[in-house]
């Protein structure tokens, strides 16, 4: 693994690589890398910040949001930068030369401002001389507790970035991991990226996002109803979220009774509007690493499917559901609530899922209910063919009482609307009934979800 000033010194020595550096929010930490390397007449022809808000303005054009710090800002600069490099010298430089441009726009720890420190990377270059240019931009959270320290690790990331986009884009997966050289996931935390470009056209997006989980870079990942990257902020502020945990392979009638009588009793018991809300089905790496490796195509089928269906996915890398419930509110301070199953409160209620925190099942229990959070329980068809509800549970007396107080507190709430004729319709049925060409596993998913798994072939669908 080369270390910050090796991976500066070797782009510097490269004669072809010639471009600019804008930075913005976090001092000039990656343009300084490539000085204290030397040798970097040979690469930067221009540094720039624009910290005051008009000057930004009048360089790159005002955001309608009126956001600095963005997706959009970030990509405004590198276009921009980009076009000035090529205007000013692509005909007074080697023809042989490979333009760039970085640039970040970071809020980073202020003086008195105690705001969420994260940012935006981008670097748009050519991977070879005169071709159109490719895109690798990125979003990041920063760990430290010091301005200085927050600089300091944008600047090896900054160069980590313009070094994996010059010499790993052929390997992207091999350029995700390589952007934290030297650096630690306690340091920052990189929760977004996109790969765009003549270079990257065989890439899907939505497996590089998977790959920052596989990898631990972030916790988790956002996928809009469209199936597109989203950074998590941009999704949930100042959204409600209902949120649903499940394997979802395939998604069933199940499922979306219990989204239905969830979405209903949510809005009914908290009074706002549907507007003010978004349901998110969450995916574990667990559960998309059952099988070992990374199925790519079962991966993207249940995203496909779930957006299908209208919903945002999330790919998380979290075993508990307080984990879960705490990660969302990074997003939104609204309320958090989680659709589940009888055996999830079992689980949550168990003794064992909390071992490792200092205070144990009630630390666990207090961070899960916080915030007003309430646990919205789909009922279980017993074996006897009785139907049981979250309020007919029994627990030992170590922890009937906590569970009841919960109960009583309306924090845990029976969804009673629910669809007795589907009730027993099972995830394992249906994919066994796939398996084996049985043609009714179609009655047990939604009609889109069947239309997508019959195109793509999902779930080991038998033809």
């Amino acid at each position: 693994m080369k270390g910050t000033i090796e991976k500066a010194l070797k782009i510097n020595l490269d004669p072809q690589i010639y471009g600019t550096i804008a930075e913005i929010g976090a001092g000039q930490e990656v343009a300084r890398n490539f000085f204290v390397a030397g040798a970097a007449a040979g690469t930067i022809a221009k540094t720039m910040s624009a910290y005051d808000m008009q000057f930004s303005d009048a360089i790159y054009g005002a955001e309608p949001d009126g956001r600095y710090v963005s997706y959009s800002r970030v990509n405004k600069m590198i276009d921009r930068e980009y076009n000035l490099v090529l205007e000013r010298l692509e005909n007074h430089r080697p023809e042989d030369t490979k333009f760039f441009a970085f640039a970040d726009t970071i809020a980073a720890k202020g003086f008195k401002s105690a705001h969420d420190c994260h940012g935006w990377l981008g670097v748009k270059f050519q991977s070879n001389p005169l071709e159109q240019p490719n895109k690798i931009i990125l979003h990041v959270r920063l760990r430290e507790n010091s301005n200085l320290q927050q600089q300091q690790t944008l600047g090896q990331l900054g160069i980590n970035l313009i070094y994996a986009a010059y010499y790993l884009a052929q390997k992207p997966l091999k350029a995700i991991e390589s952007l934290l050289d030297s650096l630690s996931t306690e340091r920052i935390e990189i929760d977004m990226i996109e790969f765009a470009g003549p270079q990257f056209k065989h890439i899907d997006n939505r497996l590089m996002a998977v790959h920052l989980v596989r990898c631990g870079l972030t916790h988790s990942v956002f996928f809009t109803r469209n199936g597109n990257p989203v950074q998590g902020s941009d999704l949930l502020y100042r959204k409600h979220i209902l949120a649903l945990r499940g394997s979802f392979r395939p998604f069933t009638i199940v499922h979306q009774d219990m989204l239905h009588c969830a979405r209903e009793a949510f809005l009914e018991e908290n009074n706002f509007r549907e507007d003010e809300m978004l349901v998110l089905t969450e995916l574990s790496m667990s559960h998309l690493l059952a099988f070992g490796n990374l199925d790519e195509t079962d991966f993207l089928g249940r995203v496909d499917t779930l957006c299908k269906m209208g919903f945002a996915v999330q790919i998380s890398d979290f075993a508990r559901f307080h984990e879960l419930k705490c990660h969302l509110h990074q997003f939104t301070k609204k309320q958090v609530s989680i659709v589940l199953g009888i055996k999830n409160i079992v689980e949550i209620f168990s003794h064992g899922t909390y071992e490792d925190l200092t205070g144990g099942r009630i630390e666990g229990l207090g961070k899960l209910f916080s915030r007003d959070a309430k646990l919205y329980v789909y009922p279980k068809l017993l074996k006897d063919g009785v139907i049981r509800m979250v309020t007919e549970m029994t627990f030992k007396d170590e922890v009937k009482f906590l569970f009841q107080h919960f109960l009583l507190n309306r924090r845990i709430l029976p969804l009673k609307r629910f669809n007795p004729e589907i009730i027993d319709v099972f995830t394992r049925d249906t994919r066994e009934a796939m398996k084996n060409g049985d043609s009714e596993w179609e009655e047990k998913v939604p009609e889109v979800v069947a239309e997508v798994i019959k195109s793509q072939k999902l779930f080991g669908l038998k033809q």
